[in-house]
């Protein structure tokens, strides 16, 4: 009894099948009949009446027979004139001729079928289904009822199983049978039903591969070879069924089937190598797929498919440290190629746009693929060929971009994002390959090569790309010099009595990895100046042209510039010299110089920039620092000479002799930067030249009380001593003479300010003389302080009676005629 309710049901099931195609053919018929009537019809209400055109004078006309269909597009597609008159040209009768229009209907030109373009469908979209009840009835309700009508099926088998109505083989059959029959009624339906057909397929699809895949897992009626070839078959089969019903769904069964096989037929010897050759085989016909159809959603599938197949192993064999490095970096080489060739073919063909979501795929196959070779690489040779392949990555793109972009008609953001990966990972190579200064050198080097490739091909990436890696060149060379300069040392250890045991790292001299490292960033940066310099006015990045990029870099080459020189010496002398006043006045020495030859060029710029304010602010900082910190430095460096202490000598006090001849040429050129940017009369000016000469006196007063005590040292007094000895006697005489110089100078020149300047320094010196020094000079320097400065005033006051005439009233005519 039970049999024969299981063969009543099978037998219901194929009569209903075939029943339902029965009627669904006569239906078909019936629709194809009543198009024709309709047809037809339109065709008999398009009556035309006879022109009878009578003529007396005119030649006879001959009317040519029109075809129906183009009489139809013409009367349909011109409207007739309800009056027509035609009149001869001889003064005979003139009849006139009507023609009538009666029954007249225009009809619509068909369109042609070439014109004509079916909308795109989306498997899940509501675009094409505005209304919701419609949407339900036609797209909804077939989807859900063939995932019910499986279910059924299934549950139907499974009936069959548990009362052992049929075999093994018998249910295999039916499985495959059904399948067949749902596949064979959509193919009959597919004309009228298009949308219902492929659903059927892929129902069918889906109770293939499950009665295959039971039959090898359950009941071993295949081999798994077999079992692997007919599903290979079932997926090709999937895949042509999608292109010849140009259905998507149908293809993203066909992957959820095909990346389902290796778990059907599975026996769990994991062998990758037949598994990811078959996950390549199957990428490859989606591949050719992509190249005939545009289907995102079928690229997004086959992708997210493959990275959980293979990022799950090599998850799994990285925790076990099993991994098959050659195998693979093979596979993930050959899947990242595949899915970079899957996502551009189509809009390379079709000459089409990339949209965001076609960007992301590449961005994130790029990503996987170079986290997946970094994670192969770590363990392979101490993880020494990971900057190779990062390198590698960069050329590899560098061929495609290369390749693409003399063609103008491939989107331009596919040409960029090849461009961009390219730079990213060339960037990236240093730091994973390089170590320390190489890095800087590579970064340098590739911001120059950056800014070149963007003068030559105008690509706005690049002209992007260039400050990025110049910025990345300076936080290398920031953490090199950290690292060779100031971190020079390190400690080891302690000795008993808690003392530090250091050892220092100390490099040679100029022959060092800091300083050539620095050297070649120098050079990079000047040439990089020079090409931006070349195209000043053209655009640059944000609106700016080159100009401000030019303006920009020659202040990093003069920054760079100096603190290259600066840790070099700096950590030269350290090495050399163990006291620091004698390094500081060195250092000093080297500021000021930097400070001039920066302030030189300055000067020679022609164009009023904002150069030379900055220029003049720094001759002003180190004029500050020379009277508040070196020369306290240098007072140190000569008491520590001559009591030779520490080693240091004479020698290094001479340094402060080219101190003093670099702060006279800055405060030249500060003061001459000064008048030319406030002008000669203006206060600031006048200001600033009461500071220089106030410098100039306390330079002048220094370089006395060091020679003086170099002099009369004579072992036995102390240094204060001579020094307050000095003061007392030696500071009225120089300040009396350099009086009397400003004196000849403002008479010279006609330049008031400079005798008021000499007066001003009289006064102080008579005072200082008077209250401070009268009483604790000697008598030998009090005679000849106040000889000499008696002697200065007189000729002063002679040369003021003398000159009245010429200078001052002279100076009075001027003022009169300048205001006049």
């Amino acid at each position: 009894m039970e049999y024969f309710n299981f063969f009543l049901l099978l037998v219901l099931l194929v009569f209903s099948l075939i029943y339902f195609s029965s009627i669904t053919g006569k239906v078909n018929q019936l629709q194809r009949d009543l198009k024709k009537f309709i047809d037809d019809q339109k065709k008999l209400t398009v009556k035309k009446e006879e022109h009878i055109v009578k003529k007396t004078i005119e030649p006879e006309i001959v009317e040519e027979e029109i075809e129906p269909e183009f009489q139809a597009a013409f009367d349909s597609a011109i409207l007739p004139k309800p009056h027509v008159q035609i009149i001869s040209d001889v003064q005979e009768s003139k009849p006139e001729v009507v023609e009538t229009t009666q029954n007249y209907k225009p009809i619509t030109p068909p369109i042609a079928k070439s014109q004509y373009k079916e909308p795109k469908s989306n498997f899940f979209s509501l675009k094409n289904y505005p209304d919701l009840e419609k949407f339900i009835g036609e797209n909804l309700i077939n989807k859900i009822g063939i995932i019910i009508l499986v279910l059924g099926l299934s549950f139907f088998v499974k009936y069959a199983i548990d009362n052992n109505w049929i075999n093994e083989l018998s249910r295999v059959a039916i499985g495959v049978a059904c399948g067949g029959l749902l596949i064979f009624l959509a193919h009959r339906m597919r004309k009228s039903y298009k949308a219902f057909s492929s659903v059927l397929v892929g129902g069918g699809l889906a109770i293939l591969y499950f009665t295959f895949a039971v039959a090898f897992q359950e009941y071993q009626l295949l081999s798994q070879t077999m079992t692997f070839a007919v599903m290979v078959l079932i997926t090709l089969f999937a895949v042509l069924m999608s292109l010849g019903y140009n259905r998507q769904e149908l293809a993203i069964l066909a992957m959820i089937g095909g990346f389902g096989t290796p778990f059907f037929v599975s026996t769990g010897e994991g062998n990758y190598i037949v598994l990811f050759s078959y996950i390549l085989i199957l990428n490859s016909g989606m591949l050719i797929l992509s190249y005939f159809k545009k289907w995102y959603i079928v690229n997004l599938v086959s992708y997210g498919f493959t990275i959980i197949l293979f990022g799950g192993w090599l998850a799994v064999q990285l925790v076990d440290g099993t991994v098959p490095y050659r195998g693979a970096l093979f596979f993930a080489t050959m899947f990242y190629l595949i899915f970079f060739a899957m996502n551009i073919i189509n809009n390379i063909k079709e000459k089409t746009k990339f949209h965001w979501g076609e960007i992301s795929i590449l961005l994130s196959n790029s990503f996987f693929y170079y986290i997946s070779g970094m994670l192969i690489l770590k363990e392979f040779h101490d993880a020494r060929f990971q900057g190779v392949f990062t390198a590698s990555i960069a050329m590899l793109n560098f061929i495609f971009a290369f390749a693409l972009y003399k063609n103008v008609s491939i989107d331009k953001n596919l040409k960029y994002y090849l461009i961009g990966l390219v730079l990213t990972f060339l960037s990236l190579s240093a730091p994973v390959q390089l170590e320390g200064s190489y890095i800087t050198i590579f970064w340098a080097v590739e911001a120059l090569l950056l800014l070149w490739l963007a003068h030559k091909t105008e690509i706005k990436i690049l002209k992007f790309a260039a400050p990025i890696v110049t910025v990345l060149m300076l936080f290398s060379l920031f953490i090199d010099w950290r690292n060779i300069y100031i971190n020079y040392y390190e400690i080891t250890g302690y000795t008993d009595d808690f003392k530090e045991i250091i050892k220092y790292n100390f490099q040679s001299v100029i022959f060092n990895k800091g300083f050539i490292t620095g050297i070649i960033v120098i050079a990079a940066l000047f040439a990089k100046i020079i090409l931006a310099g070349k195209k000043r006015k053209e655009d640059f990045i944000w609106g700016m042209n080159f100009q401000y990029y030019e303006f920009a870099l020659t202040g990093l080459f003069i920054l760079i510039s100096y603190f290259v020189f600066y840790f070099e010496l700096s950590h030269q002398l350290i090495q050399y010299i163990q006291m620091k006043p004698p390094r500081t006045i060195i250092i000093a020495s080297y500021n000021l110089g930097f400070v001039a030859l920066a302030m030189i060029w300055a000067k020679s710029i022609k164009e009023k920039t904002i150069v030379r304010e900055v220029a003049a602010f720094f001759g002003f900082i180190m004029i500050v620092a020379y009277l508040f910190y070196y020369q306290s430095e240098v007072v140190n460096v000569r008491n520590a000479a001559l009591l030779n202490y520490k080693g240091v000598s004479m020698f290094h006090f001479s340094f402060q002799y080219l101190l003093t001849i670099l702060l006279i040429v800055v405060s030249i050129l500060y003061s001459n930067f000064v008048k030319n940017i406030f002008g000669q009369t203006s206060t600031f000016n006048k200001i600033n030249n009461w500071f220089v000469v106030v410098v100039y006196i306390f330079v002048l007063s220094f370089q006395m009380n060091h020679h003086y005590l170099m002099f009369a040292n004579d072992g036995v007094s102390s240094i204060r001593e001579i020094i307050s000895q000095s003061n007392r006697t030696g500071l009225p005489i120089l300040w009396g003479l350099i009086s009397f110089v400003l004196m000849l100078i403002g008479m010279k020149k006609k330049i008031q300010e400079y005798r008021i300047m000499s007066l001003t320094l009289f006064f102080v010196t008579i005072l200082k003389l008077f209250i401070f020094d009268l009483t604790n000079i000697s008598e030998g320097g009090k005679i000849v302080a106040f000889i000499i400065l008696g002697v200065l005033l007189l000729i002063v006051s002679f040369m003021y009676q003398k000159l009245k005439k010429i200078i001052i009233d002279g100076e009075i005519e001027e003022e009169k005629s300048k205001n006049a």
